[in-house]
């Protein structure tokens, strides 16, 4: 059955980027299960595995900044789907949506084969403001209307009710947001606390650096964003609160096991109540972290299996939670369904499979 499928995402698979690598790690996953993947040509060489896979097919190179070779880019894409489609027997369509999705929209009014959207949360990018992206969440809100979206997967249980709620597409898969399970050095945990992630506001960097500023435990910060210079201030002025800047996640890879604590205190507040999905929390259970992360029902499974913390910062002291933590030792293959990248691609197959 794998055979029908055709993943279409519209990034640089050989990007640097956390968006870069994400998606080339999950299109290896996709072509070892047999699955078709079309792709931008890439800026920067891919390895044999994959730019010399016989499921691995391209298209014109993404450029979102001159909007003709972003038309282009688009026009060239649509007709090599339409091409595949014939050569490959190709029935059902999976997408990770991109700025403007014309191509989506064409494709649902002009064929009958299923569409199903990868990783959909809400209509903006990234929750982010400004003209350009309100004109996007516009567009995109006229392609939900139009029933052209068979089903898609989404990383929250609030936000799979959102969307079953606010986008009347009937059939929504919580997948989460999972990463590698390896074999770790198990090393002794000199080392306490860890962020790693971008710097923002929204990120809740602010409250993070507050909590640390009332404690003596020593916590390193690894990241990028608008906040990076209040960071550094901290640094500079906290002798507790370590400023590492942003480095790329193969180094990451090897300090995890090193720390016996993760942080991540992102979320999205919705009417329906607190979504978080950071991959963050993956990577520190795959390492064997224990986690603080935000007290929301995608978190649950973090208290239920002793394997960290939750917080309401609202109404609870950060501090005092961090103040209160004790390190437990667990085999993080005790997660899998919740953190597992190839437990979770499967379960991704089969719901497209039985659509």
């Amino acid at each position: 059955m794998n055979s029908e499928i055709l993943y279409i995402p519209e990034v640089d698979i050989s990007g640097t980027n956390g968006s870069g690598i994400n998606e080339r790690n999950f299109v290896k996953s996709l072509i070892a299960k047999n699955i078709k993947v079309l792709i931008p040509k890439p800026k920067h060489e891919l390895s044999n595995r994959i730019g010399s896979n016989e499921n691995v097919y391209f298209c014109y190179k993404l450029n979102r900044r001159n909007p003709f070779k972003y038309a282009f880019y688009l026009l060239s894409k649509i007709y090599y789907i339409i091409y595949l489609s014939n050569q490959e027997n190709i029935e059902k369509y999976v997408f990770r949506w991109g700025v403007f999705p014309i191509d989506i929209l064409f494709l649902g009014l002009f064929t009958s084969k299923k569409i199903f959207l990868k990783h959909l949360t809400f209509l903006q990018t990234s929750q982010k403001e400004g003209f350009v992206h309100d004109l996007v969440g516009l567009f995109r809100s006229i392609l939900i209307k139009r029933n052209i979206i068979y089903g898609c997967d989404t990383p929250s249980f609030i936000t799979k009710e959102f969307i079953k709620n606010e986008f009347q597409i009937k059939r929504v898969l919580v997948s989460r947001n999972g990463t590698e399970i390896t074999n770790f050095s198990r090393q002794e945990r000199k080392k306490e606390y860890i962020y790693m992630g971008r710097l923002s506001k929204k990120r809740n960097t602010d409250k993070l650096l507050a909590a640390f500023t009332e404690l003596d435990k020593s916590i390193d910060i690894f990241g990028f964003g608008e906040m990076d210079y209040i960071v550094a201030n901290h640094a500079e002025n906290f002798k507790n609160i370590n400023f590492k800047g942003k480095v790329e996640y193969d180094y990451l890879k090897s300090e995890l096991p090193k720390y016996k604590y993760g942080i991540d205190l992102t979320s999205v507040d919705t009417e329906y109540g607190k979504a978080s999905y950071s991959q963050k929390i993956a990577q520190y259970l795959s390492f064997g972290l224990n986690v603080i992360a935000i007290d929301c029902v995608d978190n649950k499974f973090i208290k239920d299996n002793s394997v960290g913390r939750l917080v309401d910062l609202k109404s609870d002291n950060l501090s005092e939670k961090i103040v209160g933590m004790e390190f437990n030792t667990f085999n993080p293959k005790i997660l899998r369904e919740y953190i597992d990248n190839e437990y979770i691609l499967a379960d991704r197959i089969r719901f497209w499979d039985q659509g």
